[in-house]
């Protein structure tokens, strides 16, 4: 039925009507990229709630209120392409479904915008016509690794980042494509890990950028932002009937989006992060949005969490959610009152909430917003107030 076998179990036993519907995308059979291109909007919305449905059961009086994305092709702000090579071929695109070691290459891609088949041809012809070498995945060799398109849908700023494992030239590169992106990155990964970031070694062009309702957030090349500018802007706006307190501690807080969105509603802001570009962007952030109550600190947050003074927390860890250690320093910490809890994978998003709800009450009112359309994919919110 789906390449996921696992969504295909669920909507079996779960009786879920499927309303199929013709792919949009020609290499939607292999690519990984969206596995429910083939079905109508509602079937996708309802294997989504009662995914959150089951997963969320042991909540009293649980209610999902499902906020849609109002676009379901080019929502994304964010895309990384691999760069491979393949039997004297080099192939730009995504993984294909479940094989690390295979790409499909992508003559077209319905996940970022109209342009990004123009800027993967492109740059195809250029690492060609330039007698570039791209990477080999199970050999671990040469050298044009991946390229990462980040797009500002608000300010209609494009950032094109290069990853390789030697050189590449990138003045020319940036020069031959600069009717496509304001600013271009050469990032150097020579290690034998296959990831879509490294040592930032040009920076050629605008600081790039993007705005979320009326504040605007310098993004670095490989730091973490809301993949949905759209769906970013909603999980702002619902989560303010729940701000309430002195003093807000923003917990992987990134650039600052949450904690510099909701300033105004404290006192104090505090901001935690481990990656220290994120750090430096979000202290930039606060002063390009006049926000003068808030201070970010570049740490982890298992090493933070015992020192916070604040009464509310906002937390949107990883996929793989909150760690042991920081549960334990939330719960023992009697100063945090109230947490909002964000999260992009419900099974570690029902897993702390479990652990948390021994000392916090669950609101009833768990919120769903469809940030990953066409994948199994979605962001939750989740408020909790610590029980006397």
């Amino acid at each position: 039925m789906f390449k996921d076998e696992k969504i295909s179990k669920f909507i079996l036993e779960n009786k879920i009507e499927i309303e199929n519907i013709k792919p949009l995308c020609k290499h939607f059979e292999k690519c990984g990229g969206c596995i429910f291109q083939n079905i109508s909007y509602r079937t996708e919305k309802e294997i989504k709630l009662k995914i959150a449905e089951k997963n969320l059961n042991f909540i009293n009086n649980l209610k999902l209120t499902f906020f849609e994305s109002k676009k379901r092709i080019y929502y994304r702000n964010r895309m990384d392409y691999s760069i491979v090579r393949k039997d004297n071929d080099i192939l730009i695109g995504l993984k294909e479904y479940g094989k690390w070691y295979e790409v499909v290459n992508l003559d077209e891609c319905y996940l970022l915008s109209e342009e990004t088949s123009e800027i993967l041809k492109r740059t195809k012809d250029f690492i060609i016509k330039n007698n570039l070498e791209a990477y080999d995945l199970i050999n671990k060799t040469g050298n044009v690794r991946y390229i990462v398109i980040r797009e500002g849908k608000n300010t209609k700023k494009r950032l094109i980042s290069i990853i390789v494992k030697e050189s590449f030239p990138i003045e020319k590169y940036s020069e031959e494509m600069k009717d496509m992106a304001n600013s271009f990155v050469l990032a150097i990964n020579d290690t034998l890990a296959d990831v879509s970031f490294g040592r930032i070694e040009k920076y050629i062009g605008e600081t790039f950028s993007e705005k979320v309702l009326d504040k605007e957030f310098i993004i670095p090349p490989f730091s973490f932002f809301q993949s949905n500018t759209e769906m970013a802007e909603i999980m702002i706006k619902e989560a303010k009937e729940f701000l309430d307190g002195k003093s807000l501690a923003d917990l992987y807080c990134g650039v600052g989006l949450f904690g510099i969105s909701f300033a105004e509603n404290f006192e104090e802001i505090i901001g935690v992060e481990i990656d220290k570009e994120a750090i430096k962007a979000a202290k930039l952030n606060s002063i390009i949005n006049g926000i003068k109550n808030a201070s970010f600190v570049e740490a982890k947050v298992e090493d933070k969490i015992k020192d916070i003074k604040s009464d509310f927390i906002v937390v949107d860890p990883p996929r793989a959610g909150l760690s042991n250690k920081v549960i334990k320093g939330i719960i023992s910490n009697k100063n945090i009152k109230k947490i909002l809890y964000y999260s992009c994978n419900i099974e570690t998003f029902a897993r702390d909430l479990k652990k948390l709800s021994k000392n916090f009450k669950i609101h009833e009112n768990i919120k769903i917003f469809d940030q990953f359309p066409l994948t199994k994919h979605f962001e939750l919110l989740a408020f909790l107030e610590r029980e006397e």
